[in-house]
């Protein structure tokens, strides 16, 4: 190698060296700079593409479910029918039930009831109570069938709401109320249905 020999002033030879330090600085940073920026580029697109294959299948679900909405329309129109019969099969049978309580209902009453008694209403209101209007005789005539109610299996619970003398026809007589809160242990649904199927005057015996 050949001796190299700088033909420079001294004072002009510090100016014109050439600093590769601060060059292969330079070069890195550029180099890293550069690397940044590709890499940015990079995940911008992979970013963008990803976005965009997102929305492409979130379009694709909304129109099947639009495709599908006249059929889920009709899937709920058939549930809405099938809970609506339910409801109705229940309540006939509900209401079957009952229709079969009711003459057992009225042969206790009736048949619980002194000579002295004639009936002129029996009905059940919506909360299950039986309520029984009449004549008697007398008094005494009314407390025994007041007793007599009052164990029965079907009919219990009796209690007195009225008693008052009358005359009817030219005859003194009693006029009776009672009522009996518990009537073939029916829940407040069953006699609330009983009592939309049930006549709300039913007769009893006539006058003896």
């Amino acid at each position: 190698m050949m001796p190299r020999i700088n033909l420079l002033p001294e004072r002009l030879r510090g100016v014109y060296e050439y600093d590769w330090r601060r060059s292969l600085r330079r070069f890195l940073l550029v180099t890293v700079v550069l690397i940044f920026l590709v890499g940015a580029g990079g995940f911008c697109v992979w970013a963008g593409r990803q976005v965009l294959d997102q929305t492409a299948q979130l379009n694709a679900v909304n129109a099947r479910l639009q495709a599908l909405a006249p059929t889920l329309a009709k899937i709920e129109a058939l549930e809405k029918d099938r809970v609506q019969t339910e409801e109705k099969v229940t309540f006939f049978q509900k209401l079957m039930d009952n229709r079969q309580v009711w003459p057992k209902v009225l042969t206790e009453v009736k048949t619980k009831m002194p000579r002295e008694i004639w009936l002129t209403e029996i009905a059940l209101n919506d909360k299950g109570v039986l309520e029984i209007k009449g004549y008697a005789a007398s008094f005494t005539s009314v407390g025994e069938y007041l007793l007599s109610l009052s164990t029965g299996p079907l009919v219990n619970e009796a209690a007195l709401k009225i008693a008052q003398e009358e005359t009817l026809d030219q005859r003194q007589v009693v006029y009776f109320e009672i009522v009996c809160s518990r009537v073939a242990n029916l829940t407040a649904d069953q006699a609330k249905t009983a009592a939309g199927s049930i006549p709300p005057n039913g007769r009893g015996a006539g006058r003896p």
